[in-house]
């Protein structure tokens, strides 16, 4: 498996997934993503930006996220605490994270975080830490998150998606440095 940055030719695969992930979201009860978010434009924003990261074996996508440099408005304000700066600009926001499941039960959320924050820490060593939320209804994503090595810091209130008083699970990954061989 590898992680890439995705083309626009990607974009139907990258939506089958998504609408796949949103279909597994309300067969379980959860209410994340049932509204019309993230919808075509917001993810063909995402891949002419050069944000989103795919997870791809044998020329199949597996899944998807948007990792996004920068400041991230729902993130200027938490109710807990980040355990970088609030206002940095040193940190990456991961979004719309998306997996196929044609695959389910093969850790495919786990294996796309993990190459985000390796593709992340080996990249861009600008980067202090990646960022992330997720529905506090959304059990099986706060389970990948956690397991890819991030820690809760809070609750976090979404901004900019037309929703009023939604709020989520925050969760922060320090980036370490990766160690280069000294050997001969």
């Amino acid at each position: 498996m590898q992680i890439r940055k995705a083309e626009m030719k990607d974009l139907q695969e990258i939506e089958k997934i998504v609408m796949d992930g949103r279909e597994r979201l309300a067969e379980q009860g959860v209410d994340q993503w049932q509204g019309g978010y993230p919808n075509t434009e917001i993810i063909v924003d995402d891949i002419e930006r050069r944000y989103t990261l795919v997870l791809e074996e044998d020329g199949e996508i597996l899944g998807a996220a948007a990792v996004i440099p920068g400041q991230d408005a729902s993130y200027q304000t938490i109710e807990g605490e980040w355990l970088t700066e609030t206002d940095t600009l040193d940190t990456v926001a991961i979004h719309r994270v998306a997996v196929s499941s044609h695959h389910h039960g093969k850790g495919l959320g786990y294996k796309l975080l993990e190459g985000i924050y390796n593709e992340v820490a080996n990249q861009m060593p600008e980067i202090k830490s990646l960022r992330i939320d997720t529905h506090p209804d959304n059990k099986g994503m706060q389970y990948v998150i956690l397991k890819s090595g991030f820690e809760q810091t809070g609750m976090v209130k979404l901004l900019n998606m037309g929703l009023d008083d939604v709020y989520d699970y925050a969760y922060e990954r320090l980036v370490k440095v990766p160690v280069k061989s000294t050997s001969k």
